[in-house]
């Protein structure tokens, strides 16, 4: 079954962390949103991955305060029921994995805390690790170690999003990943 959105919003602050709270869930409601996709921690994390993962479980918990508010997407049939009730429906997403790095158990991790969509790069080289970035001056592609990381990432289930990708390293991505793919936004 293929799914679309005709209103996809955004949540978080601006390079901060997201509020799911009843304001935001009347602001979105007002708006028509009924479908949301948390994209953080961005840009890149001070303290890592310790930063990255508390962000994520922070996001979890703030959005499970809510649950006559707000419904974290972790499987399709968690939106059979997207057009019968009130709920702001909330995917979560890695916008840069970067501090994943080579530590494969972490997107074990990221999963259990309910990210379903993971990006591959955020920025430029500084955060290349697996392909460029779109600010990147020199798009190098997927790197041997991004071939890996789509591997693990599809061995889990994750939804593949090429947004924040440089061209080159967009359609090699593509063409590499084995499982579903998006591009919920640009650069």
């Amino acid at each position: 079954m293929t799914l679309f959105a005709d209103i996809l919003g955004f949540i978080g602050g601006v390079m901060g962390p997201p509020e799911f709270t009843p304001v935001i869930f009347d602001r979105l409601c007002a708006s028509g949103v009924r479908l949301v996709q948390w994209a953080g921690p961005h840009p890149m994390p001070r303290n890592g991955w310790t930063d990255l993962i508390a962000e994520v479980r922070g996001t979890e918990r703030q959005i499970k305060a809510h649950p006559e508010l707000f419904r974290l997407v972790r499987t399709q049939a968690d939106m059979a029921d997207i057009e019968q009730t009130d709920l702001v429906y909330v995917i979560m997403t890695v916008q840069n994995p970067y501090w994943v790095e080579e530590e494969w158990g972490r997107l074990d991790e990221l999963w259990a805390a309910g990210i379903r969509v993971m990006q591959v790069a955020y920025w430029d080289e500084h955060d290349a690790r697996y392909a460029s970035g779109f600010l990147s001056p020199d798009d190098q592609g997927l790197t041997e170690m991004g071939k890996q990381y789509l591997r693990e990432l599809a061995k889990r289930g994750f939804i593949l999003d090429l947004s924040h990708l440089a061209p080159q390293s967009a359609l090699e991505t593509a063409s590499f990943y084995t499982g579903d793919i998006m591009i919920s936004h640009t650069a």
